[in-house]
């Protein structure tokens, strides 16, 4: 990375905030991105005008030469402004990358969505948004700041989505290769039959190579309905949260489901488990890191024991370039199903909950305040809750589906639920730990008492139609969901506010 480039390139940036304050007031976060990424890349397009290489002039700005997509809009307006006078060329270069930029933006699909992306983060590697944060003040500062979280939580969606698309790749580069498998058996069992003696049968038309029909493609989609072997066990995939993405770096699938544990003589199942697998020969970081994290978690649940409020190891196996983990799921009773989880008691229509359904709710947050004090004592933190990540096992109970991202190291941008803490957000200056877990039972909590999800900031006091008896809870899930860590209440003080407040509508 050449520093007079990246130093060119961020006063560009500067520039062009003081330059135009009221469009940054008014300007949509697309626009934003477009004005932004217009000062970062000019010094690229002036330089390759000039004769330049456009992957070193790429590479002097951010240390790397960029993806193709960058790489051709630095191209396209390289050429266009070549035989500008030497003194307009940085001008130029910026009005040439925002009218390409906009008339880009304008059409939706996954090239513009990647495009987005790689874009906010070559102006998140050189420092560009801190760089406008620097140079503006008052109302528009506030304005950027917005802008740019709004900037980074698209990018981590539009990320998702890449993996998504990544994942569906792969599945078709399986399924081909399946395929071609199958093909080239066949043909191996054509060229057989036509060595050997006649198929045909007395009295009946010759059927040519009939053993040469190849057998049904093996069916092994991540669906319902799935069998899947793990050493000596067998696992029915069962129709309940079950998902299959591709890791950010592409070298294998994350797949996870609630699954039934079938006995040994085919039988009735003898369980439900919560199963994920990490599926993929090839080594990568982000594969590599999802087996480390579940490695981690199955030791330290071992390490906990069968505490009140934590899943239960079944087993975890590797085979094959697959690694398994298989958490058991409480079941409703000896022969129902799993256990539901809180999303169950997320109402649509917007209606508080009834008085019945809270008073276990609020014994079960209490209980599941405790797990958590658990956890942390043992010097981990959960950082993933959601509704679906919280069971219901019994009436006024709680229990974790999982340890979340316990097996990981805490890093801003781990997870992107409608229940993030602020400093789990990308770029956020704080590292998150034992207090997300304080924000994120205050955001589940929040969100069946109010039916929504919490505001980013400032989140206002829940308020329903018996608010009164419930003010101190309310006003401590208030505290709990504060921007600043340390500002946050300790689980103690939580699981005391929900205690109370199951006792006040007794």
């Amino acid at each position: 990375m050449d520093a007079d480039s990246t130093v060119s390139a961020q006063a560009g940036i500067g520039r062009v905030v003081k330059r135009s304050p009221n469009l940054f007031r008014r300007a949509s976060a697309g626009t934003v991105l477009a004005v932004l990424a217009s000062a970062t890349l000019a010094p690229a397009v002036v330089a390759v005008a000039g004769g330049g290489a456009v992957a070193a002039a790429l590479a002097a700005i951010a240390g790397s030469v960029g993806s193709p997509q960058v790489t051709a809009l630095v191209q396209r307006c390289a050429q266009r402004i070549r035989g500008t006078a030497e003194q307009e060329l940085p001008s130029a270069a910026e009005a040439a990358l925002t009218a390409d930029l906009t008339a880009t933006f304008e059409h939706d699909g996954d090239a513009t969505l990647r495009l987005q992306a790689d874009l906010v983060r070559l102006i998140d590697r050189i420092g560009g948004f801190e760089t406008a944060l620097a140079n503006t003040a008052g109302d528009l500062r506030e304005r950027l700041d917005q802008v740019f979280q709004e900037l980074s939580d698209a990018s981590g969606r539009i990320l998702d989505r890449i993996d998504d698309l990544g994942a569906a790749q792969y599945e078709t580069a399986e399924r081909i290769e399946s395929l071609r498998a199958e093909q080239q058996a066949g043909f191996g069992r054509l060229l057989q039959a036509g060595a050997g003696a006649s198929l045909a049968v007395p009295g009946e038309p010759e059927l040519l190579f009939a053993e040469a029909v190849p057998e049904p493609p093996r069916r092994d989609r991540w669906e319902p309905g799935l069998e899947i072997t793990v050493e000596r066990s067998r696992y029915l995939l069962y129709d309940l949260l079950v998902d299959e993405r591709r890791t950010p770096d592409g070298s294998a699938l994350l797949r996870r489901g609630v699954a039934m544990r079938r006995n040994s003589t085919g039988g009735r199942a003898d369980r439900f488990v919560w199963l994920r697998q990490v599926h993929g020969p090839r080594g990568g970081p982000s594969a590599d890191a999802a087996r480390v994290a579940l490695r981690r978690e199955h030791d330290l649940l071992d390490t906990l024991g069968n505490q009140s409020g934590f899943p239960r190891p079944d087993q975890i196996a590797s085979s094959g370039g697959t690694l398994s983990s298989a958490l058991i799921w409480p079941s409703l009773g000896r022969e129902a199903g799993p256990c539901e989880t809180l999303g169950a008691l997320a109402a649509d229509d917007g209606e508080p909950l009834t008085d019945w359904a809270a008073v276990g709710l609020y014994r079960g947050l209490a209980g599941l305040c405790k797990t958590l004090a658990v956890l942390h004592r043992h010097g981990a933190s959960h950082r993933d809750l959601t509704l679906d990540g919280i069971l219901m096992p019994g009436t006024e109970s709680l229990a974790l589906r999982d340890l979340g991202h316990a097996g990981r190291e805490p890093r801003p941008g781990e997870t992107s639920s409608v229940y993030t803490a602020p400093e789990q957000r990308r770029r956020a200056p704080l590292s998150p730990g034992s207090a997300t877990d304080v924000y994120q039972v205050a955001a589940v909590a929040y969100h069946l008492i109010v039916g929504h999800p919490p505001p980013r900031a400032p989140v206002p006091p829940p308020h329903t139609p018996r608010s009164a008896p419930l003010e101190a809870l309310h006003t401590t899930l208030a505290a709990a969901l504060a921007n600043d860590p340390a500002a946050r209440p300790r689980l103690p003080a939580l699981a005391d506010a929900f205690r109370s407040a199951a006792d006040s509508l007794k």
